[in-house]
């Protein structure tokens, strides 16, 4: 019963949501003669069947910033209603305990990959208040979308197709995670065009069947793929967390197992008292390399870094140069083993 009733409340909230709303129409003074303006200003949709077009009027300085601000209530109001699903989607979530797939996705990102918005009409006021009114075919807008899904469709299927065909390999990993983010965005364009409802549809098949299908095809590949971490010389394990923090952003999970483990990465730490300028202060030199072979004892992937760290003890210069170290792991050392399990090309 409590399960009807939500569905029931996120089926009103969903239906009140999901009304298309149109662009804002700009509203002039009290005080200015709205018959020395041409109407499109006030109610574009005079113009335009509001079916197949969305419309947008902009006001500005001159000419070019109004066409701007006209472009800008377009998009803005395509990004409220898209946004809007994902709020449906995660009120879903907390009122009928379900495993609705919720992803926050970057709706400005994907509005940006809209084309076919032009500027109709214009009119100069003044020296200082300029018109435009953009228009966007509903259609041209939707089909766009439509070539996007496709793209981004075909560029998952090699991604997965690699993957299958290199178990084992960090980089099937990355591919899988990268397969994964195409199809959040696939998942955002469909939303899109479901809500700018073009007037003969759009095509939104995908070969990988949904979001969770292909979640489920890609935890499968990164379940071939594990790394042992070995450090020598660490301090309370801080080099070590930091190691295993790098490879798990990337979708590579680490394992303390001796046997299913398909990758080793042997870390080499050293802190060493440092000659100091003056007798206040205590510095302490560290290096470290990272040395990565994969389960046939061949090289993969090679990292070292050094540097210097003071303070007024001793003890305090070595946790500086811990905490360097660190920060060294997580920012170099991931970037550098981020592009090279992507691209196979060290830096």
């Amino acid at each position: 019963m409590k399960k009807l009733i939500s569905i029931l409340i996120l089926s009103t909230f969903a239906a009140a949501t999901f009304a298309f709303s149109s662009p804002s129409k700009v509203q002039l003074p009290s005080k200015k003669n709205s018959k020395a303006y041409p109407d499109w200003i006030f109610n574009p949709y005079n113009y335009y069947n509001e079916a197949k077009y969305l419309a947008g009027v902009g006001l500005g300085n001159d000419i070019n910033a109004a066409e701007e601000d006209a472009k800008a209530e377009i998009l803005k109001v395509l990004k409220q209603n898209i946004d809007a699903v994902q709020n449906v989607k995660t009120y879903a979530d907390a009122f009928t305990d379900s495993s609705v797939y919720t992803q926050e996705i970057n709706a400005s990102t994907a509005i940006k990959s809209i084309s076919g918005i032009e500027i109709d009409k214009k009119y100069i006021a003044t020296d200082n208040e300029a018109y435009a009114l953009a228009i966007l075919n509903r259609q041209e807008a939707c089909d766009n979308y439509s070539t996007l899904i496709k793209q981004n469709d075909s560029q998952i299927a090699e991604y997965i197709q690699w993957a299958k065909a290199h178990p084992g390999d960090i980089q099937s990993v990355v591919y899988g995670q990268k397969a994964l983010k195409l199809a959040i965005d696939n998942d955002y364009y469909i939303e899109a065009i479901r809500l700018i409802q073009p007037p003969y549809g759009s095509d939104t098949s995908i070969s990988y069947g949904s979001y969770v299908q292909l979640l489920n095809e890609v935890t499968e590949i990164k379940k071939g793929v594990s790394v042992k971490v070995v450090v020598e010389g660490d301090v309370k394990g801080m080099a070590e967390a930091s190691i295993k923090k790098a490879f798990e952003k990337i979708g590579i999970t680490c394992t303390d197992h001796d046997l299913d483990h398909t990758y080793l990465a042997v870390v080499g730490l050293e802190l060493q008292k440092a000659d100091s300028p003056d007798m206040k202060h205590f510095f302490c030199n560290y290096v470290y390399t990272v040395e990565i072979v994969n389960k046939n004892n061949k090289d993969y992937f090679t990292y070292s870094a050094y540097g210097r760290a003071g303070h007024l003890n001793e003890q305090g210069a070595k946790n500086k140069a811990m905490l360097l170290v660190t920060k060294d792991i997580e920012s170099k050392f991931f970037e550098k083993l981020a592009y090279y399990a992507e691209t196979g090309v060290q830096q």
